[in-house]
């Protein structure tokens, strides 16, 4: 029988998604990249609810960022819960809050896009690069129009 090659592991080891030392971008998209958030009403609702569960779970968002059909956020874990665990149960909470606004099944893709900084990179630089997407996008022309983006621990 003919051995197969072992499939390249796509995660890191699952303690860097636990060290509090680390800083993490992390991109979540909804199901088949339907433009959920484009409803107003849901992503003012969402952005409450991850500043509810960032404060209450203790992790630090150096940056959010709604957009139509995902979402970014830069992130890093607390010692209450790891990054796995914070997306995971914000996910959970904001899918059952979709169903409120008309909504079935599941709003997010089951995996999702990370990469940890390095430690030479510029957490500022992220932020801004994070936030002003919607720019970049052309849904505005200035950052300070899109409300569905901020930043939990520094002052914009």
């Amino acid at each position: 029988m003919m051995a197969y090659p072992q499939r390249e592991k796509i995660r890191l080891d699952h303690a860097n998604y636990a060290d509090t030392g680390t800083v993490c971008s992390v991109t979540v998209c909804t199901v088949n990249r339907e433009h959920l958030f484009s409803n107003g009403a849901l992503a003012d609702a969402c952005v409450e609810l991850l500043k509810t569960h960032a404060t209450d779970t203790g992790i630090a968002v150096y940056a959010y960022c709604f957009m139509p059909d995902h979402l970014h956020l830069l992130i890093n874990p607390s010692r209450q819960t790891t990054i796995f665990g914070f997306l995971g149960s914000f996910k959970s909470l904001s899918t059952r809050l979709s169903w409120k606004h008309g909504y079935q099944g599941s709003i997010w893709q089951k995996r999702f896009y990370d990469r940890f900084l390095r430690k030479d990179e510029d957490v500022r630089t992220v932020v801004e690069y994070i936030l002003n997407n919607p720019v970049r996008k052309g849904i505005v022309a200035e950052r300070s129009q899109y409300p569905y983006c901020g930043s939990l621990v520094y002052e914009l």
